[in-house]
């Protein structure tokens, strides 16, 4: 496995411009973080990761099915179980595991949350997930129907990114990861989706135009002192300028989580801030990794 150093340095900005990606930290190699501390419109602590996606042997991997997928859900009569809820740094850690020890043993070094997902009604705390929208892990359908899903995040498996507004069944042999979303915010550099104003913790996926950066975005919020939220126009503009073409809303609200390894002290470290520091089981998970047999094959790109 390739052997990244992890280095928690932070760089807080206090402006909405166009983003530098020469003045953020490179966490890992073709990896940089930017931290936004706004004040207008409100106050908003945002965490941009920027992965540079021809990164020699760069692999996705998401959510398997449960164990027991298909059946009906043992404390949601009428749901029908399709993956296992768990929490971002627990997917991470799983995914670390050997392949002996019932992980995929892969050099895992970024994970966020993806799909909206059901049920999600009192007390919460269901044990199993029915994600809205088609997912796709690893090649593996997951979950086939479309319900209610604006957009898909789709890893084709000749390796292109994508954000599609449908996913069509005679494709789904050619999608290595399939991730359902709430709406588009960008198509082809051009706002959509903007009607919403209401204020919550985000998480939004986005492309390049060139197809080179995958820009993924938590936004806090609900707390009054540190971070408030932001609406559809808000991330919109900050996708725009973090250098986005296309982007993508996923779920957000109490799930949004994105953690990177830290190599020094061999754990998952959450670089967004919940409210009541609580961490969700949520309904899917993405991560990143490297592939070293992959990557020994091609040549290391520049950042």
């Amino acid at each position: 496995m390739l052997s990244f150093i992890f280095v928690l340095c932070l760089s807080v900005i206090f402006s909405a411009e166009p983003i530098d990606w020469k003045k953020c930290p490179q966490v890992l190699p073709g990896v940089r973080l930017c931290k936004l501390a706004l004040t207008e419109p409100r106050l908003m602590k945002v965490n941009i990761i920027r992965v540079d996606l021809t990164l020699p042997g760069l692999r996705f991997a998401g959510t398997p099915r449960a164990r027991n997928w298909g059946m009906e859900m043992p404390d949601f009569p009428g749901g029908v179980i399709r993956t296992f809820r768990e929490t971002t740094a627990d997917f991470m850690k799983m995914c670390r595991m050997p392949v002996q020890a019932g992980g995929y043993g892969v050099n895992m070094f970024l994970a966020v949350n993806s799909v909206p997902w059901t049920p999600w009604t009192t007390p919460f705390t269901h044990k199993y997930a029915d994600p809205l929208g088609v997912m796709i892990s690893n090649g593996v359908v997951v979950d086939e129907e479309q319900k209610n899903c604006g957009a898909h995040f789709v890893v084709w498996k000749d390796g292109t990114v994508a954000i599609e507004p449908s996913v069509p069944a005679d494709k789904f042999q050619d999608i290595w990861l399939c991730a359902g979303g709430f709406a588009v915010l960008l198509d082809d550099g051009q706002p959509v989706n903007q009607g919403d104003k209401s204020i919550h913790p985000r998480m939004v996926y986005g492309i390049s135009q060139d197809k080179h950066w995958l820009y993924l975005m938590t936004i806090d919020g609900r707390q009054k002192e540190w971070s408030i939220g932001a609406n559809n126009e808000e991330m919109t503009k900050l996708m725009q300028d973090a250098g986005a073409w296309d982007a993508i809303n996923m779920d957000g609200g109490g799930s949004t989580t994105m953690c990177l390894w830290d190599y020094q002290k061999n754990e998952a470290v959450m670089l967004n801030h919940h409210s009541g520091n609580s961490k969700r089981n949520v309904g899917g998970n993405i991560g990143l990794y490297i592939d070293p047999i992959a990557a020994k094959m091609t040549s290391t790109p520049g950042n």
